[in-house]
């Protein structure tokens, strides 16, 4: 199938049949291929910052490598003289092959050169490769060429040295993150561990963006702590729930904080001059004055969130298409009639409160 974004999506199973009444591992393929009508015209985007990380340790050895190899060659051609490019590879050691240089003809046909002679080696120090590569980033920022940064890891994901701790590198990634750095990470190979490579990119996506009518994306907003629920007011200002920091903040020229001290907000929605905050840690409905600030409960033991005794299981999601971990949310949302519906996610239903 084809969608409006010309994209060609190709699915498949590795196999027609499956045997009843017994479970399976089933494989299934997505190819996403960019059209190539030549009448689909190339919008012109700002210059890249970009430095690439690729893992080559001895769990990368054999087609791991080579996959990375071709990935990484691929982004390079897609690259113009406006953008700098950094090449940074790892095992045991860290090594920054080249930085920030200018992606004309000469840098293009360098960078593949570098891209190709690499090839797997010993241990897997992921932390230490991607410090360099945001290093290598960070830098162009702070010589005032780039505004913002990004780095791309290409691993099958198994450190065995370095920081290991999921929780610890998703705290680096949203440091790097408020300084502008976004990091996207490529799980290689049927077996990639996703753990510590969900950590640097769910730490780093703590952004707020605005996509115009004509495609254009701007950040609104960075150091969000996963920005969940978003409202926007009449006068063009927006809320948005921040369940990693327990509160909801409104972004206008900047962020401020609403409310704190909330266990997990989701959901929000604007009903006169108050908003209202799905919180699925507490399971309530809460009401907050925009004028002066006061909250109030409204609803509580609402079938939202996990329910006692349930241990969310989140999705890990699918390699280079959707970035896990993938969460239930409790959405929110009021009717002209001020009718308020709620996404019941912990039984799965949708409730509804109506004034009195």
């Amino acid at each position: 199938m084809t969608n409006k974004s010309n994209i060609n999506i190709e699915m498949s199973w590795d196999r027609l049949v499956v045997p009843s009444k017994t479970q399976s591992e089933r494989s299934l393929l997505i190819e996403l291929t960019a059209s190539n009508n030549s009448e689909v015209k190339k919008k012109d985007r700002p210059p890249v910052n970009l430095a690439l990380v690729i893992d080559r340790s001895g769990s990368m050895k054999g087609s791991p490598i080579k996959a990375a190899k071709i990935a990484a060659t691929k982004i390079t051609e897609q690259l113009t003289s406006k953008d700098r490019l950094s090449l940074v590879s790892f095992d045991s050691e860290v090594i920054n092959h080249f930085s920030n240089i200018q992606m004309d003809n000469e840098g293009s046909r360098y960078a593949k050169r570098m891209i190709s002679e690499l090839y797997a080696r010993s241990m897997t120090n992921l932390s230490g490769g991607w410090f360099e590569g945001a290093s290598c980033a960070t830098k162009a920022i702070d010589e005032g060429t780039f505004n913002d940064g990004y780095v791309i890891v290409l691993s099958d994901g198994m450190a065995n040295e370095g920081i290991q701790d999921p929780k610890e590198l998703k705290m680096h990634a949203h440091e790097l993150a408020s300084r502008g750095i976004q990091t996207s990470s490529v799980g290689i190979g049927a077996d990639y561990s996703p753990l510590q490579l969900d950590a640097l990119a769910e730490g780093g996506e703590g952004r707020l963006l605005k996509v115009t009518s004509s495609g254009d994306i701007m950040v609104l907003a960075r150091g969000l702590g996963r920005p969940n629920g978003v409202v926007v007011a009449g006068d063009g200002s927006c809320y948005v729930s921040e369940p990693d920091k327990g509160q909801v903040s409104h972004v206008n020229d900047g962020t401020s904080t609403l409310i704190e001290g909330l266990s997990s907000p989701q959901g929000l929605a604007l009903l006169g001059d108050q908003l209202l905050i799905v919180d699925s840690g507490s399971k309530e409905l809460i009401a907050v004055s925009l004028a002066t600030k006061q909250r109030q409960t409204i609803g509580s033991n609402l079938p939202v969130g996990a329910q006692p005794g349930v241990t969310p299981q989140p999705l890990m999601g699918i390699a280079g298409l959707i970035q896990g971990p993938l969460t239930s949310f409790s959405g929110l949302t009021v009717g002209n009639d001020g009718t308020v519906y709620i996404a019941a996610d912990g039984e799965g239903s949708v409730l509804t409160l109506k004034q009195t």
